[in-house]
């Protein structure tokens, strides 16, 4: 079966909001989340498009909005991070809750099963 070319997108106007996936999408996957780095000129990119926009791109991750500022920084852009458990549109946000107790457990057991795992990485992302 011979896929189908795409059309190419619309031409971005006062209408529209970008909100970016980040690891697979504007970075390559990696090992281990701590090795995903962001290619040269991607937060000149985003900044751009972020004034463009008049503000209206975020990022949207599994990542803590704590490390996409890491990953990105300088930049500090709008962000959903833990799957949009935390939520950032301008300076404040919304973080996380505090952990339950019962997820140590889960943590504990999780570890537990990955040790002896060769290559199985367990993300401790908190709440």
């Amino acid at each position: 079966m011979i896929a189908k070319l795409l059309p190419p997108p619309p031409a971005l106007d006062d209408r529209c909001a970008l909100f970016l996936d980040v690891d697979g999408t504007l970075l390559d996957f990696a090992p281990h989340p701590d090795a995903a780095r962001v290619p040269d000129g991607l937060r000149e990119v985003l900044a751009a498009l972020h004034r463009r926009l008049d503000g209206a791109l975020a990022l949207v991750s599994g990542r803590p909005v704590d490390g996409l500022d890491t990953l990105f920084h300088p930049l500090r852009l709008p962000a959903a991070g833990l799957h949009g458990l935390e939520l950032r549109s301008g300076e404040d946000g919304t973080r996380a809750p505090p952990v339950p107790d019962a997820l140590s457990d889960v943590l504990d057991r999780a570890r537990a099963f990955a040790a002896p795992r060769t290559g199985t990485v367990v993300e401790d992302k908190g709440s």
